[in-house]
């Protein structure tokens, strides 16, 4: 079978990559697993939001607002930020 990131355009593959290592184990797996299974989905405007998120919340704080334990920064709250809190409740319960 093939793997569905080979053909990812360059800066997809960047984002992958740059999802899956955040800087601590929780978050690589809370937004890399979000970033494998919807990249193909992002529009472009979606990415760039994706990407402001990942290059400008500290880990801590995109943890904390991922889980629930803070409040959200509402020039953060779109809708990816949305769709990788979606994502990680459905992954987390299966």
């Amino acid at each position: 079978m093939t793997d569905p990131l080979i053909s990812l355009d360059a800066r997809r593959k960047k984002l992958v990559y740059r999802g899956w290592y955040r800087g601590t184990k929780e978050n690589d797996f809370l937004i890399g697993e979000f970033v494998k299974a919807k990249i193909h989905e992002l529009t472009d405007e979606q990415l760039d939001r994706f990407e402001d998120l990942i290059q400008n919340v500290d880990e801590q704080t995109l943890f904390r607002w991922v889980i629930g334990t803070l409040d959200i920064d509402p020039s953060y709250d779109t809708d990816v930020f949305r769709m990788i809190v979606e994502y990680n409740k459905t992954f987390v319960s299966q």
